[in-house]
């Protein structure tokens, strides 16, 4: 599992994903999971910088994944 990139950290209403470091976007996921691991929400990328709306997240913290044929990552987040 390599790095993952994102900004703010805390964040309240926006997060940012860096994956300049992934040489193919194919087939790539972001999914953000509670910290009991249950699903909560999930969509495709396909460019190197994404921003996502996390504004509907309750406080806390959560846990990203980003996913692709070859490579997986991970961070934890705080929603503030």
């Amino acid at each position: 599992m390599i790095p993952l990139n994102i900004y703010p950290n805390p964040a309240t209403s926006k997060l940012t994903i860096n994956l300049q470091q992934l040489t193919s976007l194919q087939n790539t996921t972001v999914s953000i999971y509670d910290v009991q691991g249950k699903l909560l929400l999930q969509q495709n990328i396909t460019q190197p910088q994404t921003e996502l709306n996390i504004a509907p997240l309750a406080k806390g913290i959560y846990i990203l994944k980003v996913n692709n044929d070859t490579k997986s990552m991970q961070s934890k987040f705080v929603k503030e």
